[in-house]
Protein backbone atom coordinates (compact mmCIF):
# COMPACT_ATOMS: atom_id res chain seq x y z
CA UNK A 1 0.00 0.00 0.00
CA UNK A 2 1.23 3.73 -0.81
CA UNK A 3 -0.22 6.76 -0.15
CA UNK A 4 0.61 9.74 -2.44
CA UNK A 5 -0.57 13.49 -2.75
CA UNK A 6 -0.24 13.94 0.84
CA UNK A 7 2.39 17.32 1.08
CA UNK A 8 0.98 18.31 4.59
CA UNK A 9 -0.63 15.51 6.49
CA UNK A 10 1.53 13.03 8.57
CA UNK A 11 1.45 9.14 6.98
CA UNK A 12 0.25 7.87 9.72
CA UNK A 13 -2.79 10.11 10.18
CA UNK A 14 -3.77 8.02 6.56
CA UNK A 15 -2.68 4.71 7.34
CA UNK A 16 -4.79 4.54 10.58
CA UNK A 17 -7.81 5.08 8.49
CA UNK A 18 -7.05 2.00 5.87
CA UNK A 19 -8.55 -1.16 6.81
CA UNK A 20 -7.02 -3.25 4.04
CA UNK A 21 -4.74 -5.51 5.04
CA UNK A 22 -1.37 -6.29 2.55
CA UNK A 23 -0.34 -9.65 1.23
CA UNK A 24 -3.58 -10.28 0.58
CA UNK A 25 -6.28 -10.36 -2.56
CA UNK A 26 -7.37 -7.51 -3.08
CA UNK A 27 -11.33 -6.15 -1.72
CA UNK A 28 -12.64 -3.58 -3.56
CA UNK A 29 -15.61 -3.19 -0.59
CA UNK A 30 -12.96 -2.41 2.02
CA UNK A 31 -10.67 -0.25 -0.50
CA UNK A 32 -14.13 1.87 -1.01
CA UNK A 33 -14.64 2.10 2.58
CA UNK A 34 -11.03 3.08 3.01
CA UNK A 35 -11.72 5.90 0.94
CA UNK A 36 -14.97 6.53 2.28
CA UNK A 37 -13.63 7.07 5.96
CA UNK A 38 -10.28 9.15 4.42
CA UNK A 39 -12.78 11.86 2.87
CA UNK A 40 -14.67 11.70 5.81
CA UNK A 41 -11.36 13.13 7.88
CA UNK A 42 -12.69 16.78 6.03
CA UNK A 43 -9.02 17.72 4.98
CA UNK A 44 -8.73 16.39 1.77
CA UNK A 45 -10.56 17.47 -1.46
CA UNK A 46 -10.23 14.52 -2.95
CA UNK A 47 -9.32 10.93 -2.84
CA UNK A 48 -8.84 7.94 -5.25
CA UNK A 49 -7.35 4.83 -5.31
CA UNK A 50 -5.64 2.88 -8.38
CA UNK A 51 -3.47 -0.77 -8.85
CA UNK A 52 0.07 -0.87 -10.26
CA UNK A 53 0.62 -4.08 -10.86
CA UNK A 54 4.44 -5.43 -10.22
CA UNK A 55 6.31 -8.16 -12.47
CA UNK A 56 6.02 -11.17 -9.79
CA UNK A 57 2.28 -11.07 -10.27
CA UNK A 58 1.16 -9.13 -7.35
CA UNK A 59 0.26 -5.57 -6.93
CA UNK A 60 0.90 -1.88 -5.10
CA UNK A 61 -2.65 -0.56 -3.88
CA UNK A 62 -1.99 3.38 -4.31
CA UNK A 63 -4.24 6.00 -2.29
CA UNK A 64 -3.85 9.42 -3.90
CA UNK A 65 -5.48 12.05 -1.84
CA UNK A 66 -5.50 15.46 -3.05
CA UNK A 67 -5.15 17.92 0.03
CA UNK A 68 -7.79 20.69 0.77
CA UNK A 69 -7.25 24.19 1.80
CA UNK A 70 -5.50 23.59 5.48
CA UNK A 71 -5.21 27.14 6.60
CA UNK A 72 -6.37 30.43 6.43
CA UNK A 73 -3.82 33.76 7.03
CA UNK A 74 -5.06 35.97 9.60
CA UNK A 75 -8.42 37.71 7.54
CA UNK A 76 -11.49 39.86 8.08
CA UNK A 77 -14.37 39.52 6.12
CA UNK A 78 -18.19 39.73 6.42
CA UNK A 79 -20.13 36.62 8.35
CA UNK A 80 -23.78 35.78 8.95
CA UNK A 81 -25.52 33.53 11.42
CA UNK A 82 -29.01 33.75 11.99
CA UNK A 83 -29.65 34.46 15.50
CA UNK A 84 -26.82 37.82 15.75
CA UNK A 85 -27.33 38.84 11.82
CA UNK A 86 -24.35 40.17 9.93
CA UNK A 87 -20.93 40.66 11.63
CA UNK A 88 -17.20 41.56 10.69
CA UNK A 89 -15.59 38.53 11.76
CA UNK A 90 -11.43 38.38 12.47
CA UNK A 91 -10.16 34.61 12.36
CA UNK A 92 -7.51 32.88 11.81
CA UNK A 93 -7.68 28.76 11.02
CA UNK A 94 -5.55 26.09 10.68
CA UNK A 95 -7.63 23.22 9.72
CA UNK A 96 -5.38 20.49 9.69
CA UNK A 97 -2.43 21.14 12.47
CA UNK A 98 0.99 19.90 12.67
CA UNK A 99 -0.35 17.77 9.40
CA UNK A 100 -2.44 15.82 12.18
CA UNK A 101 -5.85 16.46 12.02
CA UNK A 102 -6.46 18.94 14.79
CA UNK A 103 -8.00 22.49 14.28
CA UNK A 104 -6.57 25.35 16.03
CA UNK A 105 -8.37 28.58 15.87
CA UNK A 106 -8.60 31.68 17.14
CA UNK A 107 -12.06 34.19 16.38
CA UNK A 108 -13.22 37.47 17.09
CA UNK A 109 -15.65 39.84 15.26
CA UNK A 110 -17.92 43.08 16.10
CA UNK A 111 -21.28 43.91 14.64
CA UNK A 112 -24.15 42.09 14.90
CA UNK A 113 -22.21 39.92 17.43
CA UNK A 114 -18.99 40.90 19.66
CA UNK A 115 -16.70 37.89 20.54
CA UNK A 116 -13.65 36.76 20.95
CA UNK A 117 -12.08 33.54 21.59
CA UNK A 118 -10.16 30.52 20.87
CA UNK A 119 -10.65 27.10 19.67
CA UNK A 120 -9.31 23.84 19.89
CA UNK A 121 -10.06 20.10 18.72
CA UNK A 122 -7.79 16.63 18.72
CA UNK A 123 -9.46 13.73 17.54
CA UNK A 124 -7.37 11.26 18.53
CA UNK A 125 -5.71 13.01 21.44
CA UNK A 126 -5.27 9.75 23.75
CA UNK A 127 -5.48 7.26 21.11
CA UNK A 128 -8.10 5.21 18.79
CA UNK A 129 -10.96 7.73 18.14
CA UNK A 130 -10.59 9.52 21.88
CA UNK A 131 -10.71 13.15 20.87
CA UNK A 132 -10.49 16.56 23.02
CA UNK A 133 -11.64 19.85 22.80
CA UNK A 134 -11.50 23.24 24.55
CA UNK A 135 -13.32 26.29 23.60
CA UNK A 136 -12.99 29.86 25.68
CA UNK A 137 -14.68 32.59 24.77
CA UNK A 138 -16.69 35.87 25.63
CA UNK A 139 -19.68 37.20 23.31
CA UNK A 140 -22.34 39.61 23.45
CA UNK A 141 -24.96 40.19 21.33
CA UNK A 142 -28.74 41.60 21.14
CA UNK A 143 -31.01 38.82 21.56
CA UNK A 144 -33.27 38.65 18.40
CA UNK A 145 -36.55 38.38 19.81
CA UNK A 146 -35.95 39.12 23.85
CA UNK A 147 -35.17 42.76 23.65
CA UNK A 148 -31.93 41.92 26.16
CA UNK A 149 -28.43 42.98 25.59
CA UNK A 150 -26.89 39.85 26.14
CA UNK A 151 -23.06 39.18 27.58
CA UNK A 152 -21.83 35.69 28.16
CA UNK A 153 -18.75 34.30 28.94
CA UNK A 154 -18.12 30.35 28.71
CA UNK A 155 -15.32 27.95 28.96
CA UNK A 156 -16.12 24.30 27.61
CA UNK A 157 -14.17 21.20 27.80
CA UNK A 158 -15.06 18.04 26.05
CA UNK A 159 -14.41 14.46 25.83
CA UNK A 160 -15.61 11.65 22.77
CA UNK A 161 -14.83 8.31 22.07
CA UNK A 162 -15.60 6.23 18.99
CA UNK A 163 -16.90 2.78 19.54
CA UNK A 164 -16.09 1.32 15.85
CA UNK A 165 -16.89 3.74 13.23
CA UNK A 166 -21.01 4.09 13.79
CA UNK A 167 -21.51 4.21 17.67
CA UNK A 168 -19.74 7.85 18.82
CA UNK A 169 -20.27 9.91 22.48
CA UNK A 170 -19.46 13.16 23.77
CA UNK A 171 -19.50 14.99 27.02
CA UNK A 172 -19.32 18.35 27.57
CA UNK A 173 -18.43 20.41 30.76
CA UNK A 174 -19.44 24.09 30.07
CA UNK A 175 -18.91 26.78 32.46
CA UNK A 176 -21.26 29.79 31.57
CA UNK A 177 -21.76 33.24 33.24
CA UNK A 178 -24.74 35.04 31.35
CA UNK A 179 -25.20 38.72 31.83
CA UNK A 180 -28.45 40.63 30.46
CA UNK A 181 -30.50 43.94 30.44
CA UNK A 182 -33.50 44.34 28.75
CA UNK A 183 -34.02 47.43 26.69
CA UNK A 184 -37.41 48.07 27.76
CA UNK A 185 -37.75 47.64 31.59
CA UNK A 186 -34.31 48.50 32.58
CA UNK A 187 -34.15 45.40 34.10
CA UNK A 188 -30.94 44.02 34.96
CA UNK A 189 -29.91 40.50 35.86
CA UNK A 190 -27.50 37.63 35.64
CA UNK A 191 -27.29 33.78 35.33
CA UNK A 192 -24.31 31.65 36.57
CA UNK A 193 -24.66 27.55 35.59
CA UNK A 194 -23.11 24.51 35.05
CA UNK A 195 -24.30 23.22 32.00
CA UNK A 196 -22.67 19.15 30.97
CA UNK A 197 -23.98 18.02 27.46
CA UNK A 198 -23.98 14.20 26.42
CA UNK A 199 -24.23 13.01 22.80
CA UNK A 200 -24.63 9.44 22.09
CA UNK A 201 -24.71 8.75 18.20
CA UNK A 202 -25.56 5.87 15.57
CA UNK A 203 -23.77 7.17 12.40
CA UNK A 204 -23.80 4.40 9.70
CA UNK A 205 -24.04 7.43 6.36
CA UNK A 206 -21.20 6.88 3.82
CA UNK A 207 -20.42 10.48 3.07
CA UNK A 208 -20.51 13.01 5.73
CA UNK A 209 -21.26 16.31 4.32
CA UNK A 210 -23.60 14.80 1.60
CA UNK A 211 -24.82 11.25 2.58
CA UNK A 212 -25.97 8.58 -0.05
CA UNK A 213 -27.38 6.10 2.13
CA UNK A 214 -27.43 5.48 5.73
CA UNK A 215 -29.08 6.32 9.42
CA UNK A 216 -28.27 9.11 11.64
CA UNK A 217 -29.36 8.67 15.15
CA UNK A 218 -28.77 10.91 18.13
CA UNK A 219 -29.58 11.22 21.50
CA UNK A 220 -28.83 14.75 23.27
CA UNK A 221 -28.79 15.20 27.36
CA UNK A 222 -28.46 18.70 28.01
CA UNK A 223 -28.07 19.71 31.36
CA UNK A 224 -28.14 23.30 33.27
CA UNK A 225 -27.58 24.04 37.32
CA UNK A 226 -27.33 27.53 38.56
CA UNK A 227 -24.18 28.00 41.11
CA UNK A 228 -23.36 30.96 43.37
CA UNK A 229 -26.63 33.03 43.83
CA UNK A 230 -28.27 31.30 41.28
CA UNK A 231 -30.47 27.72 42.20
CA UNK A 232 -32.66 26.27 38.97
CA UNK A 233 -32.24 23.15 37.05
CA UNK A 234 -33.26 22.57 34.03
CA UNK A 235 -32.95 19.29 31.60
CA UNK A 236 -33.83 18.64 27.83
CA UNK A 237 -34.01 15.91 25.95
CA UNK A 238 -33.37 15.94 22.46
CA UNK A 239 -33.74 12.78 20.01
CA UNK A 240 -32.73 13.21 16.11
CA UNK A 241 -33.56 10.23 13.88
CA UNK A 242 -32.41 11.02 10.26
CA UNK A 243 -32.54 8.55 7.12
CA UNK A 244 -30.71 8.71 3.36
CA UNK A 245 -31.75 6.71 0.28
CA UNK A 246 -30.21 6.95 -3.04
CA UNK A 247 -33.01 6.68 -5.22
CA UNK A 248 -31.24 7.57 -8.78
CA UNK A 249 -27.81 5.91 -8.54
CA UNK A 250 -25.66 7.56 -11.49
CA UNK A 251 -22.55 10.43 -11.26
CA UNK A 252 -25.51 12.88 -10.88
CA UNK A 253 -27.31 11.04 -8.30
CA UNK A 254 -30.92 11.87 -6.43
CA UNK A 255 -30.87 11.30 -2.88
CA UNK A 256 -33.94 11.31 -0.26
CA UNK A 257 -33.38 12.43 3.45
CA UNK A 258 -35.99 11.98 5.76
CA UNK A 259 -35.25 13.63 9.26
CA UNK A 260 -37.28 13.69 12.67
CA UNK A 261 -37.21 15.63 15.82
CA UNK A 262 -38.35 15.51 19.11
CA UNK A 263 -37.43 17.89 21.82
CA UNK A 264 -38.87 17.70 25.48
CA UNK A 265 -38.02 19.86 28.75
CA UNK A 266 -38.16 19.56 32.27
CA UNK A 267 -37.30 21.83 35.05
CA UNK A 268 -36.75 25.74 35.45
CA UNK A 269 -38.13 27.27 32.15
CA UNK A 270 -36.72 30.67 31.88
CA UNK A 271 -36.68 32.66 28.92
CA UNK A 272 -33.39 31.66 27.61
CA UNK A 273 -34.20 28.21 27.06
CA UNK A 274 -37.32 29.31 25.01
CA UNK A 275 -37.11 27.46 21.00
CA UNK A 276 -39.14 29.32 18.12
CA UNK A 277 -39.59 28.07 15.01
CA UNK A 278 -38.82 29.63 11.83
CA UNK A 279 -35.44 29.91 9.97
CA UNK A 280 -33.18 27.65 7.85
CA UNK A 281 -33.06 24.87 11.00
CA UNK A 282 -36.25 24.67 11.94
CA UNK A 283 -39.32 25.08 9.61
CA UNK A 284 -37.88 26.95 6.64
CA UNK A 285 -40.23 29.14 4.82
CA UNK A 286 -40.49 31.81 8.01
CA UNK A 287 -39.12 34.61 8.81
CA UNK A 288 -36.86 34.77 11.48
CA UNK A 289 -38.20 35.63 14.89
CA UNK A 290 -38.43 38.94 16.25
CA UNK A 291 -39.50 41.36 19.20
CA UNK A 292 -42.60 41.68 17.27
CA UNK A 293 -43.30 38.22 15.82
CA UNK A 294 -42.41 37.36 19.72
CA UNK A 295 -45.36 39.36 20.83
CA UNK A 296 -47.78 38.43 18.20
CA UNK A 297 -47.49 34.72 17.01
CA UNK A 298 -46.66 33.18 20.22
CA UNK A 299 -47.52 29.56 18.31
CA UNK A 300 -43.77 29.69 16.71
CA UNK A 301 -42.59 29.55 20.74
CA UNK A 302 -42.12 26.71 23.28
CA UNK A 303 -39.67 24.68 25.20
CA UNK A 304 -40.68 21.40 23.61
CA UNK A 305 -41.26 20.51 19.70
CA UNK A 306 -41.39 17.73 17.21
CA UNK A 307 -40.36 18.31 13.33
CA UNK A 308 -40.13 16.52 10.74
CA UNK A 309 -38.08 17.40 7.11
CA UNK A 310 -38.14 15.41 3.78
CA UNK A 311 -35.29 16.60 1.30
CA UNK A 312 -35.18 15.86 -2.42
CA UNK A 313 -30.92 15.68 -3.29
CA UNK A 314 -30.02 15.88 -6.87
CA UNK A 315 -26.41 16.56 -7.57
CA UNK A 316 -26.54 18.62 -10.58
CA UNK A 317 -22.43 19.84 -10.64
CA UNK A 318 -21.13 16.78 -8.78
CA UNK A 319 -18.17 17.77 -6.74
CA UNK A 320 -14.92 18.60 -8.21
CA UNK A 321 -11.82 20.02 -7.54
CA UNK A 322 -10.66 23.70 -9.36
CA UNK A 323 -7.10 24.40 -10.69
CA UNK A 324 -6.38 25.78 -7.57
CA UNK A 325 -7.53 23.09 -5.23
CA UNK A 326 -11.02 24.38 -4.09
CA UNK A 327 -14.06 21.87 -3.86
CA UNK A 328 -16.88 23.35 -5.80
CA UNK A 329 -20.16 21.65 -7.27
CA UNK A 330 -23.87 22.67 -6.97
CA UNK A 331 -27.07 20.68 -5.07
CA UNK A 332 -30.31 21.61 -5.64
CA UNK A 333 -32.79 20.78 -3.32
CA UNK A 334 -36.24 20.40 -3.16
CA UNK A 335 -37.65 20.22 0.79
CA UNK A 336 -41.16 20.32 2.76
CA UNK A 337 -41.00 20.84 6.36
CA UNK A 338 -43.54 20.71 9.53
CA UNK A 339 -43.36 21.09 12.97
CA UNK A 340 -45.68 21.29 16.26
CA UNK A 341 -43.81 23.80 19.10
CA UNK A 342 -45.71 24.32 22.93
CA UNK A 343 -44.93 25.36 26.09
CA UNK A 344 -46.60 22.54 27.63
CA UNK A 345 -45.55 18.85 26.84
CA UNK A 346 -49.08 17.60 27.01
CA UNK A 347 -50.40 20.30 24.79
CA UNK A 348 -48.07 19.96 21.66
CA UNK A 349 -50.68 17.05 20.42
CA UNK A 350 -53.61 19.66 19.99
CA UNK A 351 -51.40 22.38 18.72
CA UNK A 352 -51.65 23.09 14.98
CA UNK A 353 -48.94 22.34 12.91
CA UNK A 354 -46.29 25.00 11.52
CA UNK A 355 -45.26 23.87 7.52
CA UNK A 356 -42.70 24.90 4.83
CA UNK A 357 -41.92 23.86 1.79
CA UNK A 358 -39.62 25.35 -1.14
CA UNK A 359 -36.50 25.14 -3.12
CA UNK A 360 -32.71 25.09 -1.76
CA UNK A 361 -28.68 24.86 -3.63
CA UNK A 362 -25.93 23.79 -1.22
CA UNK A 363 -22.61 24.65 -2.86
CA UNK A 364 -19.51 22.81 -1.25
CA UNK A 365 -16.90 24.98 0.07
CA UNK A 366 -13.52 23.70 1.65
CA UNK A 367 -13.39 23.67 6.06
CA UNK A 368 -16.81 24.92 6.00
CA UNK A 369 -18.64 22.16 3.80
CA UNK A 370 -21.76 23.39 2.81
CA UNK A 371 -22.88 26.92 1.87
CA UNK A 372 -26.73 26.56 1.86
CA UNK A 373 -29.80 28.88 0.40
CA UNK A 374 -33.20 28.16 0.71
CA UNK A 375 -36.13 29.78 -0.14
CA UNK A 376 -39.86 28.55 0.94
CA UNK A 377 -43.07 29.58 1.48
CA UNK A 378 -44.86 28.92 5.06
CA UNK A 379 -48.52 27.64 5.61
CA UNK A 380 -50.31 27.21 8.75
CA UNK A 381 -54.21 27.07 9.74
CA UNK A 382 -55.26 27.25 5.85
CA UNK A 383 -52.99 30.71 5.20
CA UNK A 384 -49.77 30.35 3.42
CA UNK A 385 -47.27 33.60 4.18
CA UNK A 386 -45.18 35.46 1.45
CA UNK A 387 -42.07 33.10 1.99
CA UNK A 388 -38.91 33.66 3.06
CA UNK A 389 -35.12 33.30 2.25
CA UNK A 390 -32.60 31.68 4.23
CA UNK A 391 -28.93 31.18 4.59
CA UNK A 392 -26.47 29.46 6.51
CA UNK A 393 -23.57 27.00 6.76
CA UNK A 394 -23.70 22.75 6.83
CA UNK A 395 -26.74 20.14 5.96
CA UNK A 396 -29.99 21.13 7.98
CA UNK A 397 -29.58 17.12 9.08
Amino acid sequence: IEIIGNHKTENFIIKREIAHPINTVLDTNIVNEDKIRLVNLGIFSEVNWSIEPLDEGSAVLIYSITESIQKTPPIVFPFYEENTGWSLQGLWLVNNFRGRNQQISTVGSVGGKNTYGINYNNPWIFGDHISFNLNLQKTSFIHRYLSEDINLNSFKLGLGKWFSYKIKSLIEFDLVSKKFSNFNTKNRGKLHYINPNFNLKYDSRDIYWNPSNGFLVSQNFNYKKGIISENFEYLSWKQSYAYFITIKKSKKKIVLGLNNIIKKSYGNKNKFWIESFGGSSTIRGWDLPDSNIYKNEKFRFGYNYYQTSMELRYDAIPKYVTLQGIESGLIIVFFCDMGLINYDWEMLRKTIPMYGSGVGLRIPFPMIGVIRFDYGWGYRNNVWNSGSFHLSFGQKF
